[in-house]
């Protein structure tokens, strides 16, 4: 007798994964108190004296702030908590959605390379944001953005107009820039990583499921291999019980 036995989806997310998001939250949202400080500046016989003072951010600035950090905070919510319920994953390309924000509002470095590839990682992240609602099986998409992402990390280090800035804010007592910036670079670059092997690990099911009508002719256009591969997915992610899976594909096979 066969027993239909429903699979229960389980989305591989290590330590390190956890470990690495966890600690970018923590330094983006220490990066952040800058937001909360303003510097006044005195003329004083000749000489620039700098005040450090608190002060909210006004609205803008705020919801600038709020959603600068929500892609940390959502991704860490999304593993500790839900990477196992296949509802959640519609956080992924609220996630992929978010994540320009930070660079091309709030990035380090303003040259003609950098604006190209802010450009890209915008491109590259609406096309993971389409994918993953139509099921982010495909690696490259999960890839391309966060390594562009990783390279706009490492550029915006090692660029002289990093260490100029650097300069500029120690020569000018901004002590506190010298200690945010780096904590935004080193948050953003650990957020990456472990997104980039969340994503390189996973199969995330499709948010966005076809009619049965178009996702019969979907299968009809493909040929045996894909059509056997996209049905092992979708037993994999725990979308159909292992009685569908194996009528499904002793249909597949009787057209070989």
């Amino acid at each position: 007798m066969n027993i239909s036995i429903k699979r229960t989806p389980s989305l591989k997310c290590g330590v390190a994964i956890k470990l690495l998001s966890i600690i970018a939250l923590v330094c983006t949202v220490l990066s952040r108190i800058s937001y909360f400080f303003y510097y006044d500046s005195e003329n004083i016989n000749g000489k620039w004296v700098y005040e450090l003072t608190f002060r909210f951010p006004d609205f803008l600035p705020l919801i600038f702030l709020l959603v600068s950090i929500a892609p940390f905070i959502l991704f860490v919510i999304y593993i500790l908590r839900f990477h196992n319920e296949l509802k959640a994953t519609v956080l992924i390309p609220i996630i992929f959605g978010l994540l320009p924000i930070n660079f091309i509002f709030g990035g380090y470095g303003r040259g003609l390379l950098f604006w190209i590839i802010e450009l890209l990682i915008l491109g590259a992240c609406v096309l993971a944001v389409i994918s993953a609602l139509k099921g982010l099986n495909k690696k490259l998409f999960v890839i391309i953005p966060m390594s562009l992402c990783l390279l706009y990390n490492v550029l915006s280090i090692i660029s002289i107009r990093f260490f100029q800035q650097l300069d500029w804010y120690i020569e000018d007592s901004m002590y506190l820039y010298v200690f945010t910036l780096p904590l935004d670079i080193i948050g953003s670059t650990l957020f990456c990583i472990s997104l980039l092997l969340f994503g390189v690990k996973n199969k995330i099911p499709p948010i966005i499921a076809l009619s049965p009508e178009k996702e019969r002719a979907r299968v009809e256009k493909m040929n045996p291999e894909q059509a056997l591969k996209l049905l092992k997915d979708k037993f994999d992610l725990g979308m159909i019980t292992e009685e569908e899976y194996q009528a499904q594909r002793a249909g597949i096979i009787s057209k070989l």
